[in-house]
C-alpha cells in the first residue's frame, strides 16, 4: 500500500519522465541551468503539500533521501545500504533497519552518483571496490560483479575523540587483566598483531 507521500512522490516523478527537457536517469550531473529549471518544476509541483513532504520529497531529487535524518543523529556509527530498499544503521551497538527508503531506483542511482562525486569514491566494472570520506564518514563501495545488487555502500563514522583503554573496558571490550596485557607489550616494544577492528 502506497503512502501519500509516496504517492505524491510518483505522480511528480511520472509527471517528470514525460518532460521532454528532462532525463531523470542524469539529472544529477545536469548543468547549472538544467538543475535550477529542474528545481523549480518541483518546487512547483511540491508547492501545496505538507512542508514534512515537501522537503522529503525535495531531500530524495537534490539531497541525501532518507538518509538525511539518520545524518543528523550524532550517536549514529555505522550506515549500510545494501539497496534502495535497505538501509541499517548502527546505533548504542546495535543494528537497526531504517524505517525509510529510497523512492525510486533512479533517485538512488543519482544519490550514489552525488556521493561517490564528493566523496571520490567511484566504482567500475574493472574496479568494483573504491574507498573514500563523505561527511565526517568513510565510505566504501562495492558494485557487480562482486556484490549482488548493482552497489552496496557502507558509511563508518570517524569519531571526533580518540576512545581511550579504560573507555573500551567499561563497554565490555576486554577485561582489566587483558588490558595490563596489552600494556606491557606495547611498554616493552613487543611486536602484536591485532584481528579484526
Amino acid at each position: 500500500m502506497m503512502t501519500p507521500l509516496l504517492q505524491s512522490f510518483q505522480g511528480i516523478h511520472d509527471e517528470l519522465k514525460r518532460a521532454s527537457f528532462i532525463d531523470l536517469a542524469t539529472y544529477c550531473s545536469f548543468q547549472d541551468n538544467q538543475q535550477t529549471e529542474l528545481e523549480s518544476l518541483i518546487a512547483s509541483k511540491i508547492a501545496l503539500l505538507p512542508l514534512s513532504n515537501q522537503d522529503r520529497i525535495s531531500e530524495e531529487y537534490f539531497g541525501m533521501g532518507p538518509l538525511t535524518p539518520l545524518l543528523a543523529l550524532k550517536d549514529i556509527t555505522e550506515i549500510v545500504i545494501n539497496g534502495k530498499d535497505s538501509i541499517w544503521y548502527e546505533q548504542g551497538g546495535t543494528f537497526h533497519q531504517h524505517f525509510d527508503s529510497f523512492f525510486s531506483e533512479i533517485t538512488f542511482n543519482n544519490f550514489i552518483h552525488r556521493m561517490s562525486k564528493e566523496s571520490g569514491a567511484q566504482i567500475t566494472l574493472d574496479q568494483p571496490f573504491a574507498d573514500g570520506y563523505w561527511r565526517g564518514f568513510r565510505v566504501h563501495l562495492a558494485g557487480k560483479p562482486i556484490v549482488k545488487n548493482e552497489v552496496v555502500v557502507n558509511l563508518r563514522y570517524h569519531p571526533t575523540e580518540a576512545w581511550t583503554l579504560e573507555e573500551l573496558m567499561n563497554r565490555g571490550w576486554w577485561q582489566p587483566t587483558e588490558i595490563d596485557l596489552l600494556t606491557k607489550i606495547v611498554k616493552d616494544r613487543e611486536n602484536f598483531l591485532i584481528v579484526g577492528g
